[in-house]
């Protein structure tokens, strides 16, 4: 645990205002569906006052909300912009081995096919039996590989997420020390890049037998369910939700905290801007409900 008064005062931070001062475990973003425990967030609207559980110790917040977030009995840090704060305190903080996962020796299984020609970080991952990692595949740190998993030629495994604000005046990466766990039965294509979650008690996850084509891209903090068939060139951005036995086409685009309920079908080349309730099916740029889109066509085609 770290006191928020302590961390400021060892970056120097002589700005912010600390309303009441307490102990936290871990930073956290509320939008991003996990939990945690003894979080730091940061709130800059209202709408997200009700998010405030009690997984949540300090909220990071401008003047005018601090008034309301004061009688929930949550440290209070007040700042001019409270979102560059939040991502100035976790950088800060991943540059300490406190804040960070522990390191472990690395674990391969024997019964293994992992290619000479393959880069595994020496810490912090564990591959399971019958797994298959071909030629020029890239695993870093903070990986779960189960068992019976294949990963083909040129696929990056817990790369840093795209991820920037603007922190003094720069563009700056927000640091990404989460975790990636492929579950069991898992196949990843070739030059596909699944990132790592941001925040430390996260992971990126794919589910049991879920298969991914080649040249896809999995954002930080994603969670795909079981069985969900995802061929070449999808892309799915930060913190969104695939459910059980969904399909999304190829080119298919899904934006970031979107939740495509299971067995739900995208087809090919959707632009995916709000969330697919379960077993609805949705086509288009930005996507509909495929008969609205089929209406559309033809009306279209019609003109």
């Amino acid at each position: 645990m770290v006191l928020l008064s302590k961390i400021l005062e060892e970056m120097g931070d002589t700005t912010s205002e600390i309303v009441r001062d307490k102990d936290f475990d871990s930073m956290g973003i509320l939008i991003s569906g996990y939990s945690g425990s003894n979080r730091c967030v940061f709130v800059m609207d209202e709408s997200y006052l009700g998010k405030l559980d009690d997984s949540v110790a300090v909220v990071i917040t401008t003047r005018d909300l601090a008034k309301k977030i004061y009688d929930m009995d949550k440290g209070v840090c007040i700042s001019l912009c409270p979102r560059t704060k939040f991502y100035q305190i976790h950088n800060f903080l991943s540059t300490t081995d406190a804040y960070k996962r522990k390191e472990e020796k690395t674990l391969i299984d024997s019964s293994s096919n992992v290619s000479p020609l393959a880069a595994i970080a020496t810490m912090n991952v564990k591959i399971g039996a019958n797994v298959i990692i071909e030629n020029f595949v890239d695993i870093k740190e903070n990986v779960i590989i189960e068992d019976n998993v294949i990963i083909r030629s040129g696929a990056v495994i817990g790369g840093p997420g795209y991820d920037y604000k603007e922190i003094d005046g720069k563009l700056t990466m927000t640091a990404q020390i989460g975790g990636i766990i492929l579950r069991k039965g898992v196949e990843i294509g070739s030059n596909t890049c699944i990132e790592r979650a941001a925040f430390p008690y996260e992971d990126t996850e794919i589910g049991e037998e879920t298969k991914i084509g080649s040249l896809c891209y999995v954002s930080h903090g994603v969670k795909i369910g079981r069985k969900v068939r995802m061929p070449n060139c999808v892309s799915i951005s930060g913190y969104s939700r695939i459910g059980d036995g969904a399909s999304i086409g190829p080119n298919a685009t899904i934006s970031n905290v979107i939740h495509v309920g299971s067995n739900a079908f995208v087809s090919l080349g959707s632009v995916v801007a709000t969330s697919v309730r379960r077993g609805k099916h949705v086509s288009g740029n930005f996507a509909i409900t495929h008969d609205k889109f089929l209406k559309k066509y033809m009306d279209d085609m019609r003109k």
